[in-house]
């Protein structure tokens, strides 16, 4: 199995690794590591981008994902493909990972904030890719007011809250603030203020349904 080392610091972006299998795809290559910064597509958010190094040679990744409890890393066909037990440099794509990073945190908070002021609303969907983001809610939305929402979204990024992640009978969770923990596996930045500013673009409401579409600046 993997280590995923995402997990640990959303913030680091290169690291090393070995490779210890290929799995053929099509015409092309995915390579199996011992450990990887490479966060793949899943829950709700996109994989991660970036490429691979190992003695002079480079290659870029095509995909990141989740096949059973394998992280496949997909390389392009015409890419040279490092031998199993070459040691190589992972190199992930900063300012991807920050966007990602950041979108999938908002639609965290979000679903806070909605829970908040709206009691009867609970998040039952969250898609966080940059550019086409939103969160669901079902449930009793008569008390959601958007400029009340707006309001309490915008104090809760710049008071700035602390957000942890910790693992709990096996499953990692995510907490912001003095909201209650939320399971997650994905990658957060390490406080509201970094997630910058929160736009909500479109609201969608369809029979007890919801969503909220963003995105963040």
């Amino acid at each position: 199995m993997t280590l995923c080392l995402y997990f640990d610091d959303t913030s680091c972006l290169t690291c090393d690794a070995t490779v210890i299998a290929h799995v053929p795809l099509g015409a092309g290559t995915a390579i199996i590591l011992d450990q990887t910064l490479f966060h793949p597509q899943g829950g709700g958010q996109p994989a991660d981008k970036g490429f691979i190094s190992w003695d002079g040679e480079r290659a870029a990744l095509t995909h990141i994902r989740l096949e059973g409890e394998t992280i496949l890393h997909e390389m392009r066909a015409s890419d040279p493909v490092p031998p199993i037990g070459t040691p190589i440099t992972c190199h992930v794509d900063g300012p991807w990972r920050s966007l990602c990073a950041r979108t999938h945190t908002a639609a965290h908070l979000m679903a806070h904030v909605v829970e908040s002021l709206a009691p009867g609303a609970r998040p039952v969907r969250a898609h966080a890719f940059p550019g086409e983001a939103y969160v669901t809610f079902e449930g009793d939305m008569s008390a959601f007011d958007q400029a009340r929402f707006e309001g309490a979204l915008d104090g809760a990024t710049t008071q700035n809250l602390a957000i942890e992640a910790f693992t709990d009978g096996g499953v990692r969770h995510v907490k912001i603030g003095d909201f209650p923990p939320t399971p997650c596996g994905g990658t957060h930045v390490s406080r509201t203020g970094d997630i910058g500013k929160v736009r909500l673009t479109r609201v969608k409401l369809k029979q007890d349904r919801m969503s909220l579409f963003f995105e963040v600046t």
